[in-house]
């Protein structure tokens, strides 16, 4: 895509070949600014003032320079659609690392990692006092062999940024509000790992600190 969707251009797909020199930025950086949705052992994120990937994009290349000329670096995976967010210009881009995963994609027979056939929800009164309950969705294929739980908070940074901040203890499948927490908008975070490795699934709710 070229341009986020809309209304009356719900798919702006163009026959333009695009290009953007962007710079790869740190782990952390990325998955503060992706909410925590970056696996960094396999995931490189790159970045570009006035570029993003879009929807559409997936399986692009990332190409860098190498000796003989330029090299597959990585494979466009994700963007700013994981925190609902459509094509925003100068936000990070995910991509899939060729090198670390070649022995997967060249394995005549691979293990793949968990596959939703839906998404995670949150249901539960938001009050204080009250429990949420973050729900897995039904799996495509086989059933992840571990689940990891993890909520957090949004509070908003001096210069105005929204920042995920884990809740500490709460690593279950429900959560308890307390006052300070009844107001805030409220993330689950699900790490679902296989043999063939983790992918991560978010939901929040839709309060406003």
């Amino acid at each position: 895509m070229t341009k986020p969707p809309t209304e009356k251009d719900p798919n702006p797909v163009g026959d333009v070949l695009r290009r953007a020199d962007m710079k790869v930025i740190g782990d952390r950086t990325c998955n503060s600014r992706l909410e925590g949705v970056v696996d960094g052992t396999s995931v490189p994120c790159a970045q570009a003032p006035r570029a993003t990937v879009c929807s559409g994009d997936s399986g692009g290349p990332l190409l860098k320079r190498g000796r003989r000329g330029p090299e597959l670096a990585g494979i466009v995976s994700f963007g700013a659609e994981v925190i609902d967010k459509e094509c925003v210009q100068g936000h990070p881009s995910a991509f899939a690392d060729a090198a670390k995963l070649r022995g997967w994609l060249t394995r005549p027979r691979r293990v793949l990692v968990p596959m939703p056939a839906g998404k995670l929800t949150i249901t539960g009164r938001q009050q204080a006092g009250s429990k949420l309950t973050c729900h897995l969705p039904r799996w495509a294929g086989k059933a992840p062999d571990s689940v990891k739980y993890q909520w957090s908070r949004t509070v908003t940074t001096d210069d105005g940024y929204p920042l995920l901040v884990d809740i500490d203890g709460a690593t279950g499948p429900t959560l308890t509000l307390t006052k300070d927490l009844a107001p805030r908008v409220i993330s689950c975070q699900v790490d679902a790992t296989s043999a063939g490795g983790t992918i991560g699934l978010q939901a929040r709710t839709s309060n406003t600190a």
